[in-house]
């Protein structure tokens, strides 16, 4: 989406220009073809807008629900092994370890979704 939008409004007001430069003499004629570049433009922004609200509205619902997910998995993991194992084969508190997992896979994820 940012793509889009970043793409979008240097051709958009690209357009808005060479349409006011075609009616140089005649700036009135110009809102007849101005019309429905501007509609189509308002609508643009309000979709893209939109979207943009859409993804973090779902990034609200998916993250946190995301990150519990992954720290009872790693919970439950720890309490197959025993303390020893950790201590032999990690450095740090298990704690730790489980956080600096679920912020790795916030910070995936946040890059992949944009």
């Amino acid at each position: 989406m940012w793509l889009i939008d970043t793409l979008f409004w240097p051709f958009f007001l690209k357009e808005i220009v060479d349409v006011m430069t075609a009616y140089d003499e005649n700036r009135f004629s110009a809102w007849s073809s101005l019309k429905p570049l501007l509609i189509w433009g308002a609508s643009a922004w309000i979709i893209m807008d939109g979207g943009f609200r859409l993804k973090d509205y779902l990034q609200a619902q998916a993250v946190p629900k995301l990150e519990a997910d992954i720290r009872m998995t790693l919970f439950d993991h720890v309490q197959k092994h025993s303390p020893k194992y950790f201590n032999e084969h990690f450095s740090g508190s298990l704690a730790n370890k489980i956080g600096d997992m679920v912020a790795a896979v916030t910070i995936i994820f946040r890059n992949v979704v944009g």
